[in-house]
């Protein structure tokens, strides 16, 4: 009687714990299945920067639910980004085409993990693309950087892209046109700190020692060759126009005080000293130079003057297009006074009591 009393009492023990079981699998089952718990499951694994699994979670969430389409573009885009192995650009298409499913300054659910995300995407595939770029300038497929730079998605969002752009150009015509070569080089800031800017740089001094050299020497024709197609159109060409310059003043003197005006005082590019010493010499001129300039640009800004018209008086037409009259014949009879007021070229003004009557031309 007592084993078989034992023994019911070992079978409760068994059915309760089964059902402790079963029940804790309901309510886990039921955690799991929660929306809620999944999206923070979510937000965590793509905060460890576990794609794949977080992959798996979106997956089992409405696409409407909370930004998820968002969160798979960004979640595919990074998985898309391991899986490249290749140093080609066009390897990371799969990862352009996710990316581009993001909004430009998202400002939805969660708007600054999204913008941070796609900006680290934008910073690591710009750099890869970058890099490429550089690979072709550098085995001289000037051509495919200049393809890949304007059909870059990145060219305004980065200053290398544009740094680059002239410098694949400039090299493309180094061996056909040295003046383009110097020029397109110019063109690229001084302050260029982007892909490449050592070797730029290291071209650019290249550059400023032939000329300064041929300079040295005399050969201002060579220099004039090189330069003399180009004047001034902005900051990027002042060094171009500034050794052109000093190189025509060397020729004649004359020329000078024109062009040194277009130099600011505070030139610092090649040959600056002698440049600036010369602007010093002709500080006279220049000042006379730019204060006709001055004249002619308010003269160039005030209205026109209108020519004589019918109904104005005396001080209206000195005032006119026409000025002051070379000549004045007036005659005073008892119905009034008349004036006619001669300015050559078979031009007059009649004038009746003080006020226009007749203009003939």
């Amino acid at each position: 009687m007592k084993y078989k009393i034992y023994g019911i009492i070992f079978i409760l023990i068994i059915l309760l714990i089964g059902c402790e079981s079963k029940i804790s699998n309901n309510n886990s089952s039921t955690v799991s299945q929660d929306p809620e718990y999944t999206y923070s499951e979510i937000l965590t694994l793509i905060s460890n920067e576990d794609w794949l699994k977080a992959s798996e979670e979106l997956n089992t969430l409405e696409p409407d639910y909370k930004g998820v389409k968002i969160l798979k573009s960004i979640v595919y885009s990074n998985i898309a980004l391991q899986e490249v192995s290749g140093n080609e650009f066009s390897d990371y298409a799969a990862v352009l085409v996710e990316m581009k499913k993001i909004p430009n300054k998202y400002n939805d659910i969660h708007s600054d993990l999204v913008n941070q995300y796609k900006k680290n995407l934008f910073d690591r595939i710009s750099a890869l693309e970058l890099n490429s770029i550089s690979n072709f300038i550098h085995e001289k497929k000037y051509d495919n950087a200049l393809t890949a730079i304007q059909n870059s998605i990145f060219i305004y969002m980065d200053s290398s892209y544009i740094g680059l752009n002239k410098y694949s150009y400039a090299m493309k015509m180094k061996e056909k046109d040295v003046s383009v070569y110097y020029d397109f080089l110019y063109k690229i800031p001084k302050d260029y700190d982007g892909i490449l800017n050592k070797e730029i740089n290291l071209n650019k001094s290249e550059v400023e020692s032939k000329l300064v050299d041929l300079i040295k020497k005399k050969k201002y024709e060579d220099v004039l060759k090189i330069l003399g197609k180009y004047t001034q159109r902005d900051a990027a060409d002042i060094t171009f126009y500034a050794v052109r310059t000093i190189v025509k003043i060397r020729q004649d003197v004359a020329y000078s005080y024109r062009a040194l005006a277009e130099i600011p005082d505070n030139y610092k590019g090649i040959m600056y000293e002698e440049i600036i010493s010369y602007k010093e010499k002709y500080r006279g001129d220049l000042k006379a130079y730019s204060a006709e300039l001055s004249y002619r640009e308010r003269l160039r800004n005030q209205p026109a003057k209108p020519s004589p018209q019918i109904g104005m008086s005396p001080e209206e037409v000195n005032s006119s297009s026409w000025g002051s009259p070379e000549d004045k014949n007036r005659t005073t009879t008892k119905y009034g006074v008349s004036e006619q007021w001669v300015y050559g070229d078979g031009r007059y003004v009649y004038f009746n009591d003080g006020e226009v009557t007749t203009i003939q031309e």
